[in-house]
C-alpha cells in the first residue's frame, strides 16, 4: 500500500514538471500567471459536472508522462474504447523540451475497440511511431486520420511514421530558439482527447424516431454507410468507424473539402458527433530488449473533460448537432499557429446551443471537439477545451473533495498579462486548461523511500 501511494505521488510529480516545469514558461495554451490564477481561484463544494481525475482510469483525456527511444528503449501504448459507441480520439505526441507539437493524428475506434502501436526508432536512429494494431478475423484493423498509419503494404508490414521538427525548426516564426535538431524527438509526452462519439448507424437512429425522420427522412439510398442529413446524403462516419472502412471517403470525411450542399465534408462529419464521452483507457510501456527490461503505467486520465451542455456525461448526443453549423477547427487557417488562443463569439464556442460564426454569419456551434486533420485545424482540440471551466480537486486541509473556478473573472487580466487581454472564454476569462490543471495541484507533497542496505536496496 505504500509503494502504491508512493507510484501516485511520483507520478502527479512527473506531471507537474511536464504542465508547469515546461508548458507554463513557454507555450501559448499556458501563460505564467495560470498556476496562481487556479490557486488563487474560488472554491466550492464538489461538482458533479467539473473535471476531475477518473479514479477509476477511464475518462475522456489521458496524458501520458514519458515516452522515449533513447539508449535503447522503446515506449508502447494501448489505446481501449470501453464503451459501446465509435469514438473519434486525437493523439498528440509532445517533446519534452518545450512540449512543441511533434506527431498527431486521429484513432477512431469502434465500440470497445483497442489500439496498439509503438514509438522507437527506425534502421537509420530516427525516432518513429508505428501501429502493431492486430487485424480481427475479418483482416480489419482499427481506422486512423490519416489511414495510411494503419494500412499495411504488400507484405503485411505496417508502416514508419516520422516525427517531426517542425514545431520549433527555425523556419517557424514561433520558433522557440531552443536545440533545433531531430535530437529533441527522442523523449517527450502524449496526450490522448476524445474528441466526441457516434452512432454505429446514424441512418438507423433517425429513422427509428419519428421527430428526427420528420426532420431528416432518410431516402432510398440511405443505410449502410449512407445517411440522410438535411436532404443530402452523405457518408455516415459512424458506421464507417464501426465496419473498419478505413478507406479515401472516410479520409475525406476530415478534410475542408468540398462536400454536399456545399459545406465542407468536416462540417458534415461534426454534425454526427455527440460530445466527448468518457470512454477511454490507456496503458503505456517502456521495454529495452537489450537489457531485457521494462516498466509501464497507466496514464494520468481525466473524465468530464468536455461537458457542453453543462450536465452528466453524453448529454449531447449526435441527434442534437445534426445542423450545427460551426465545428471545432473552423476558426483555423491554414497558416493560423495561434487561433488556439482566443475564445470569443466570432468562433466556435463550447457551449451547446450557443452562437458562432461561419463564413460571416451568426450559426450554432457543434456540441464536439471534431476538427479536420488539416493545416492548422490539426491543432485542434486542446488541454484548453475543458469545460465548463471547473475542475474537481483534492485540498489537503480540508481533506475534501471540492471545486475550483480560475480566477480571472474578479481579477484585472490585462494587469496580470497584457497577453491575456483578449483572451476570452464562453462565461468570461476563464480557460479550459486552468481547471485542468488545478486538479493535479497540492498543498504538500509527502516523499517515501526505503534502505535496505543489508540487501543492497535502496528506493
Amino acid at each position: 500500500a505504500q509503494s502504491q501511494r508512493a507510484n501516485r505521488l511520483g507520478k502527479f510529480f512527473v506531471l507537474g514538471y511536464f504542465f508547469f516545469g515546461k508548458e507554463v514558461v513557454f507555450m501559448k495554451m499556458f501563460r505564467g500567471a495560470a498556476v496562481a490564477a487556479a490557486i488563487a481561484g474560488s472554491m466550492a463544494a464538489y461538482n458533479a459536472q467539473a473535471v476531475n481525475l477518473a479514479t477509476d482510469g477511464i475518462g475522456d483525456v489521458a496524458i501520458a508522462p514519458f515516452y522515449t527511444v533513447r539508449d535503447g528503449w522503446s515506449t508502447l501504448i494501448n489505446l481501449t474504447n470501453t464503451q459501446n459507441a465509435p469514438v473519434a480520439v486525437k493523439v498528440r505526441f509532445h517533446e519534452a523540451h518545450n512540449s512543441r507539437d511533434v506527431l498527431d493524428f486521429m484513432v477512431l475506434l469502434s465500440a470497445y475497440d483497442v489500439f496498439t502501436g509503438i514509438v522507437t526508432e527506425d534502421a537509420n536512429g530516427n525516432p518513429v511511431f508505428r501501429s502493431t494494431d492486430t487485424a480481427n478475423n475479418a483482416g480489419d484493423r482499427t481506422c486512423t486520420i490519416p489511414t495510411a498509419i494503419n494500412i499495411a503494404d504488400g507484405n503485411g508490414n505496417l508502416p514508419n511514421v516520422q516525427m517531426s521538427p517542425a514545431g520549433y525548426r527555425n523556419s517557424n516564426a514561433d520558433n522557440d530558439r531552443g536545440d533545433q535538431t531531430n535530437d529533441r524527438l527522442r523523449e517527450g509526452y502524449i496526450e490522448f482527447i476524445v474528441m466526441g462519439y457516434a452512432e454505429q448507424n446514424l441512418s438507423a437512429v433517425i429513422a427509428a424516431d419519428a421527430g428526427l425522420s420528420a426532420a431528416h427522412p432518410q431516402s432510398a439510398a440511405a443505410g449502410n454507410g449512407l445517411v440522410s442529413l438535411s436532404g443530402s446524403d452523405v457518408l455516415d462516419v459512424g458506421y464507417a468507424i464501426e465496419e473498419h472502412n478505413c478507406d479515401a471517403a472516410l479520409e475525406r470525411a476530415f478534410t475542408r473539402e468540398n462536400g454536399a450542399a456545399g459545406d465542407p465534408e468536416i462540417l458534415w462529419t461534426a454534425r454526427q458527433f455527440g460530445e466527448s464521452i468518457n470512454a477511454l483507457k490507456f496503458n503505456f510501456r517502456l521495454i529495452n530488449v537489450d537489457r531485457g527490461v521494462e516498466a509501464g503505467n497507466s496514464a494520468t486520465t481525466w473524465a468530464n473533460f468536455y461537458n457542453p451542455d453543462g450536465g452528466a456525461d453524453a448529454v449531447v448526443a449526435p441527434a442534437g448537432n445534426l445542423v450545427c453549423e460551426v465545428w471545432r477547427g473552423a476558426e483555423r487557417g491554414n497558416t493560423d499557429v495561434t487561433a488556439g488562443d482566443t475564445r470569443d463569439n466570432d468562433d466556435w464556442t463550447p457551449a451547446f446551443g450557443s452562437a458562432g460564426s461561419y463564413g460571416g454569419a451568426a450559426a450554432a456551434s457543434c456540441a464536439n471537439l471534431i476538427a479536420e486533420q488539416q493545416r492548422q485545424s490539426f491543432l485542434e482540440p486542446t488541454l484548453n477545451d475543458a469545460f465548463p471551466v471547473l475542475g474537481n480537486a483534492w485540498d489537503d486541509q480540508l481533506n475534501a473533495a471540492i471545486s475550483v473556478v480560475p480566477d480571472y473573472a474578479t481579477n484585472a487580466v490585462a494587469a496580470r498579462d497584457p497577453s491575456l487581454a483578449a483572451v476570452a472564454y464562453a462565461g468570461g476569462d476563464l480557460r479550459g486548461i486552468d481547471a485542468l490543471s488545478a486538479t493535479i495541484m497540492r498543498r504538500f507533497v509527502a516523499n517515501e523511500w526505503a534502505d535496505n542496505s543489508a540487501a543492497g536496496v535502496s528506493t
